[in-house]
């Protein structure tokens, strides 16, 4: 097993992957950095918890518009998948926030 550091929302995580994700885990992680600069940029100081929540939204959001073809924002009620993804992402919301 691999180790990978990553930073994101400010803080600085030590993640464990398979041998030869690091790249591709720094990538995602600088990813989600992106949208988190981009959040506190437009919002300012937003809870953790509530910040990687959000993160992950508009990055499930360009995922499921990548999917369907469109370029529109897909909408829970579209489809149920998004639906649990958002459910899994509010529960670590949650859990963050809680350990935090």
């Amino acid at each position: 097993m691999a180790e990978v550091s990553v930073s994101v929302g400010g803080r600085h995580y030590r993640l464990t992957c398979r041998d030869g994700e690091e790249a591709q885990i720094r990538t995602a992680a600088a990813h989600i950095a992106s949208k988190t600069d981009a959040l506190t940029a437009g919002l300012g100081p937003i809870p953790e918890g509530q910040l990687l929540l959000m993160a992950g939204l508009m990055i499930t959001d360009e995922l499921f518009s990548a999917r369907n073809g469109s370029g529109a924002p897909s909408t829970p009620a579209d489809d149920p998948v998004l639906l649990a993804a958002i459910a899994r992402l509010e529960a670590l919301a949650d859990k963050l926030e809680a350990d935090g």
